[in-house]
């Protein structure tokens, strides 16, 4: 029997590779599934203790994103639950995972989000969700930890997530041994991302009786006693379609970000808190790496003519994770204007002045993702998006084109917005 030459024919050889691929994925799950633990998903008052709290439950801003020639602005008012230290007895931590396991039980905060039932879980060890029914990789390497506190969960090496779910985590740490006066492991995933570590290295440099244990992916943490802060913001693993009350950000995470962060002598020993002079223009460019399932999308397609206009305006072109973090709060800080395609980079508007101004490329159902927004509130910058034509306007990854023309003007209408 001939072989179809699929060479020829690109619908066909899309059509086998995606049924290759989800019967490959379907096998794989029943596979996982059978060597799987089941788990019941509980309340967490029912087999922990509260330590403290870092905050009660507050109503929440969350600004609208300003998008050239479409939305000038607006705010919604949301509520946010209340955010507790606890602590678990026989306690199991899962890296790339949000649920803590406790004997046969499990405690997955995330499922108490009004929005829960839209997102896609990403928890790495997560193999199926039947109602209040868990399915998780059986992980056979297990470290016993006497007393331990986690920063490990989904999304907890990458930069934008790190900063505001993860980051505020750490102030709890010399709490914790102040009140018990007892050795400390501090439980973290594999990081990455040098800044992260920078980051951790500094804020506990100070700190006595502690020790770290890094976790590779296929080994678990069970601690005697477990210290366990839920996320401190809501950001979506991953959804279909995306929603305003995807991401809320607290007041107290930004407040920690302004008063606590960015004043750490040891992160930033060269900042004093005077005004600098702001000459830099900066574009961001969007940097995926080729093994990232995002690595084809959400791509600017006409980014070419797009860039070659800013480099005409005097624009220097950057990617953020190539320097340190001191590095990076100077380059930012003396930006007096930023553009590029929508990326974690921009989350670094944190290091920037009061009205540097912002001018971020985006497919429309990005504009629904508020993080930036709220970032853009509360650091006192000017932020503008610009959307254009999507690919596949029904998903949120789709890549896109924006004209040449609606670029100019939005980049000159935000030049000239001097209010």
């Amino acid at each position: 029997m001939a072989l179809i030459e699929t060479k020829s024919n690109p619908l066909l050889s899309q059509i086998f590779r995606r049924t290759f691929i989800k019967s490959y994925l379907s096998i794989k799950k029943i596979s996982r599934l059978k060597k799987s633990i089941e788990l019941e998903v509980i309340d967490d008052s029912l087999v922990s203790s509260i330590i403290f709290s870092l905050k009660e439950k507050t109503t929440e801003e969350i600004p609208l994103m300003k998008v050239f020639n479409h939305i000038s602005g607006g705010k919604l008012l949301v509520n946010s639950p209340a955010i507790y230290l606890r602590q678990y007895h026989q306690g199991t931590v899962y890296p790339g995972s949000d649920f803590i396991q406790i004997n046969n039980k499990a405690v997955w905060h995330k499922t108490q989000y009004p929005h829960f039932g839209k997102l896609l879980p990403l928890d790495y060890h997560l193999v199926r969700k039947n109602e209040n029914i868990i399915n998780v990789d059986k992980v056979k390497k297990i470290i016993n930890v006497t007393n331990g506190f986690s920063l490990c969960g989904v999304h907890s090496n990458v930069w934008s997530h790190f900063l505001v779910q993860y980051l505020p985590k750490i102030d709890c740490i010399k709490k914790i041994i102040e009140i018990t006066g007892e050795n400390l492991t501090i439980i973290i995933p594999p990081y990455h991302d040098q800044n992260i570590r920078e980051i951790l290295n500094a804020l506990i440099s100070d700190i006595k009786l502690i020790n770290i244990l890094e976790l590779k992916i296929d080994e678990i943490a069970k601690c005697d006693k477990l210290y366990y802060v839920e996320n401190t913001s809501v950001l979506a693993d991953h959804a279909i379609y995306l929603s305003p009350t995807d991401c809320v950000i607290p007041q107290f995470v930004m407040s920690y970000l302004k008063n606590s962060f960015l004043t750490n002598k040891l992160l930033f020993s060269s900042f004093d808190g005077q005004k600098i002079p702001q000459f830099r223009k900066l574009f961001i460019k969007r940097v995926v790496s080729p093994l990232s399932p995002l690595s084809n999308l959400r791509i600017l397609e006409n980014a070419v003519e797009i860039e070659k206009f800013f480099e005409s305006e005097g624009f220097e072109f950057i990617a953020p994770h190539e320097y340190s973090l001191e590095e990076k709060r100077k380059l930012f800080s003396e930006a007096s204007i930023i553009a590029g395609s929508y990326s974690s980079g921009f989350m670094n508007m944190i290091f920037c002045q009061p009205d540097t101004k912002f001018l971020v490329f985006m497919n429309y159902q990005r504009i629904y993702e508020l993080y930036l927004a709220k970032l853009s509130e509360a650091f006192k910058v000017k932020l503008l998006a610009v959307i254009g034509i999507d690919n596949q306007p029904e998903s949120i990854h789709s890549s896109y084109t924006i004209p040449l023309k609606e670029v100019i003007n939005s980049y000159q209408t935000l030049m000239n917005d001097n209010e």
